[in-house]
């Protein structure tokens, strides 16, 4: 599960599972394609074929953690992991590039695992 900020190229930070125990993963991906009036149109300048590329990674010995996102005036997202009372970035801040609408998205998802697999989140705030 993780919390994405999303255009043609997007990054996220999520908590995964692997062989080793729970990961807190920064990554990044480029979209090929988009639809604009129900039609698939190649996006222009994209970078890969969506493939996403892992930027950081840490080792978790919890799955309950407090993730933070900070938007820079430079339009760059700094991710990064809470814990007393700290904040850490996680990898180097991201550049924001605006999609098919209008500027940037902010959301939330879940992928992969099986129906056994739970992720809840237990706040959501976003500060201006």
């Amino acid at each position: 599960t993780g919390v994405v900020i999303e255009g043609h190229t997007y990054s996220a930070i999520e908590l995964c599972r692997s062989e080793n125990g729970c990961l807190l993963r920064v990554l990044r991906g480029d979209v090929k394609e988009s639809v604009q009036r129900g039609q698939v149109v190649p996006v222009s300048g994209a970078l890969s074929e969506a493939e996403e590329v892992i930027l950081a990674e840490k080792k978790l010995d919890t799955t309950e953690i407090a993730v933070t996102i900070k938007v820079t005036d430079a339009r760059q997202v700094q991710y990064g992991v809470a814990a007393g009372g700290e904040n850490t970035p996680l990898g180097a801040a991201q550049p924001i590039t605006r999609a098919t609408w209008t500027g940037a998205r902010l959301g939330v998802y879940a992928r992969g695992g099986t129906e056994a697999d739970t992720a809840d989140i237990a706040v959501f705030a976003v500060k201006f």
